[in-house]
């Protein structure tokens, strides 16, 4: 038995211990009000709508054919996120002979601001996955026509699933038009713009015809962000006009007095500002959900910024601040979702958090000693600041397939400023992967027996 493959089997068996302790630990997989409406979703008893990703819906319909619950999905996505870390880690032994360094590659997963959102069924795990993957793919080894087409499959579906994801899959999307140009032997020096563009418009295309074929409610989400911002605008005047909202939450509103009216939404804009608990207010019975449909809200909205930038700006700063969570806030925040949370659908499910030998209770004591004594790790500002210095790095260095990757998560985070809907950790998560697997891919380039600046 070869040195080699004693190391390799050490790697394989700290993954699948790994995996399994994970998949006992979050099982039958975790789920949030978001993850419970898809799930109702997925097996038919609610219908499609574009709020939650129909790709992710369809996706856990397909896997609810072979057993019905949130288990399937937890499969699906602990063994992505456990194999790609192998993955990683038998590269580097591969390349490198180094087994520290692959040891501390299939080390890595187990970290608490990783591992915590792993076995969470969101759309921001999926994200976070597949552009995980579609990063190793493509950023170690050298290019191939299975891995290509792999790649670019995790790279549309990371789209699919949360449209701001184009902000770091761009870069992604250009290191696969240049290993795509590198395995075909293009020479053009407009061949990688083009080819970027090309499948940019591919996935448009795909997209159209996705929404052609599959029947499902169109929503506009963006149009509940849009609302808050107004009410902020208006919230901060001196002559308050909340009257032009009055039809967008319900008749309880309308009837109580403007004092309190005012109170009520001014509230509702400063707790979604400041927390991730963004249904205290609606709790209450004071105000019913809005119609976030009425294209008139795109129109009301342009009217408040254009009348009043600073007001608008002043929201959006706020928000991100808070998101980012600077040193002079005293606590991290929502870090982890510790189990399962109650049933909002209509009918009965028959599964629940099994906590087996107490690694439920186990992860989130982990999760929450860390979050509270190692604070930094889990405030993005951290991460925003590590990215940019990676980043700048990378690129003074030379080495492009790994600064794209690194770009990607410092694009996906900045670019949150405009887009926020709330202040919540899991927006970072993606960035989290890009930072980390950066500086893997970056080590691989230095310390491989056969390296390629590239």
């Amino acid at each position: 038995m070869s040195q080699f493959f004693r190391q390799s089997l050490l790697l394989y068996a700290v993954s699948i211990a790994g995996l399994t302790l994970s998949l006992l630990a979050f099982w039958p997989g975790f789920m949030e009000y978001d993850s419970f409406v898809q799930y109702g979703q997925a097996i038919g008893k609610l219908p499609l709508d574009n709020w939650h990703p129909v790709s992710m819906t369809i996706l856990w319909r397909a896997l609810i054919s072979i057993y019905d619950g949130p288990q399937p999905m937890l499969v699906l996505q602990m063994f992505l996120y456990w194999a790609g870390f192998l993955y990683l880690a038998w590269h580097l032994l591969y390349h490198t002979s180094r087994l520290p360094l692959a040891l501390s590659a299939i080390i890595v997963p187990f970290f608490p601001f990783l591992i915590n959102f792993s076995g969470v069924i969101w759309k921001d795990t999926h994200l976070a996955i597949s552009l995980f993957w579609a990063s190793l793919l493509l950023g170690l080894g050298k290019p191939s026509r299975s891995k290509l087409m792999l790649g670019l499959a995790f790279i549309f579906y990371a789209i699919s699933v949360r449209h701001n994801g184009i902000a770091a899959a761009l870069p992604i999307m250009v290191l696969w038009s240049y290993q795509f140009v590198r395995l075909t032997g293009i020479h053009n020096k407009y061949s990688i713009p083009l080819v970027t563009l090309s499948i940019s418009l591919g996935y448009l295309l795909i997209n159209l015809s996705f929404s052609t074929f599959i029947s499902f409610e169109k929503t506009s989400p963006l149009n509940a962000q849009l609302l808050n911002e107004i009410i902020f605008i208006q919230c901060q005047l001196d002559s308050k006009n909340l009257d032009i909202i009055n039809n967008y939450y319900g008749e309880n509103l309308i009837e109580i007095d403007p004092k309190n009216r005012t109170k009520y939404l001014c509230n509702q804009v400063s707790l979604l500002a400041k927390t991730e608990d963004t249904n205290v207010i609606y709790d209450e019975k004071i105000l019913e959900s809005p119609d976030y449909n009425d294209p008139y809200i795109r129109t009301l909205w342009a009217q408040n910024v254009r009348s009043h930038p600073l007001s608008y700006l002043k929201y959006r700063l706020k928000v991100y601040i808070t998101f980012l969570r600077p040193l002079n806030y005293p606590e991290p925040y929502y870090v982890f979702l510790d189990g399962m949370d109650e049933n909002p659908l209509p009918f009965k499910l028959n599964f629940k958090v099994l906590n087996p030998f107490e690694l439920t209770k186990i992860l989130n004591d982990y999760i929450a000693f860390t979050s509270s004594h190692i604070h930094l790790l889990f405030r993005p500002f951290f991460w925003l600041i590590t990215l940019f210095i990676t980043t700048l790095f990378l690129l003074q260095k030379r080495r492009y397939s790994t600064f794209l990757v690194a770009l990607s998560g410092l694009l996906y985070l900045i670019l949150y400023f405009p887009f926020l809907p709330a202040p919540d950790f899991r927006f970072c998560y993606y960035s989290i992967f890009a930072q980390i697997i950066s500086i893997f891919i970056f080590l691989n380039q230095c310390f491989s027996l056969s390296s390629e600046r590239i």
